[in-house]
């Protein structure tokens, strides 16, 4: 299906400029380019657009041009702006997840989550083409909006090349040392409680054994002094960083560790995912220690085969055993 995306200019477009947009989108055509490059096709790019001006320019002055968004307002944008232009656009939507279902476990709102469906659906018709995270994210959609759409799908997860991933040796056999890192926030659905109590375990029994242990957290500065408190027990008796890093620097400063924290419940957003965190862990040479509820994963089980990826067993943890 690659070669339905051949030959295209892509304009990245976003109605924001916050870091978070553009590092996303920038992170999905770096997967391209790597794609583009291997299959020999010609893959040309352009700047992104924020205003309605610059996109008018864009549409009129370019031809085939592919608008390439990852947020479902910045496609129905595109929508209203090929009405207003008399233009059929080509826009390929990257789906990152499942907004609706996000919607509703932050907010428990059904209204909320029916109403993006209904926007979502307007999107995911609209686009030319979609590129999903996982073969399960596709199931899903082709599921919620009809089998007609099952051809312009394009299923590319979020994580890293064979040769960019970092594979290297664990340091326990040679030092009794062990560093630890989480990389993200203290929403609920992030379960740093969960993984608090594991380091909290794991700490107990490895310092018995002789080993000294490091750990690194790596979120924003309005989370530090929860995270402080939270963890005040184990920052006495290791060593505790706790770091404030942007998208872009998260491989380099975790390139010192031995395993870092993905744990995630068991609901459809995270059956779905393939998250960015995972593909940063494995880029640093971080091996992930992960819950069994992120759906990626099962299409490489060479991951865990190879010890590069270890499972948790979140259900027994989550009581207590």
């Amino acid at each position: 299906k690659i070669n339905n995306f051949k030959n295209y200019n892509v304009v990245l477009f976003s109605k924001s400029y916050r870091l978070s947009d553009l590092y996303y989108m920038k992170r999905c055509l770096a997967n391209f380019y790597k794609l583009y490059s291997m299959v020999g096709i010609d893959f040309k790019y352009k700047s992104q657009l924020s205003n309605f001006g610059d996109a008018k320019k864009a549409i009129n002055n370019m031809h085939d041009t592919m608008f390439f968004v990852v947020d479902v307002f910045n496609c129905l944008t595109l929508l209203a702006y090929s009405i207003l232009l008399l233009r059929k656009l080509s826009v390929t939507y990257w789906i990152q997840g499942t907004i609706p279902d996000e919607s509703y476990m932050r907010h428990h709102s059904n209204l909320k989550r029916i109403i993006l469906l209904m926007l979502d659906g307007i999107a995911v018709r609209f686009s030319r083409k979609l590129i999903v995270v996982s073969e399960k994210h596709k199931n899903l959609l082709i599921k919620r909006y009809g089998k007609n759409i099952a051809d312009k799908i394009f299923v590319l997860p979020n994580l890293l090349w064979k040769d960019e991933i970092r594979n290297k040796p664990l340091r326990l056999n040679n030092i009794k040392h062990i560093s630890f890192c989480y990389v993200g926030g203290i929403s609920k659905w992030q379960n740093i409680d969960i993984i608090h109590a594991f380091l909290s375990y794991l700490c107990d029994s490895l310092q018995k054994d002789g080993y000294t242990i490091s750990i690194k957290i790596l979120t924003p500065k309005k989370n530090h002094k929860f995270i402080y408190d939270l963890f005040s027990d184990i920052a006495n008796k290791t060593q505790f960083v706790l770091v404030e890093a942007e998208p872009l620097n998260v491989p380099d400063e975790i390139q010192d560790c031995d395993f870092g924290f993905l744990i995630r419940d068991n609901s459809i957003v995270n059956q779905v995912s393939s998250p960015l965190k995972l593909s940063d862990y494995l880029r640093a040479g971080v091996r992930p220690i992960v819950s069994g509820r992120i759906g990626v994963l099962s299409q490489f089980p060479v991951l865990e085969k190879n010890n590069i990826v270890y499972h948790l067993d979140f259900d027994k943890l989550n009581k207590g055993d």
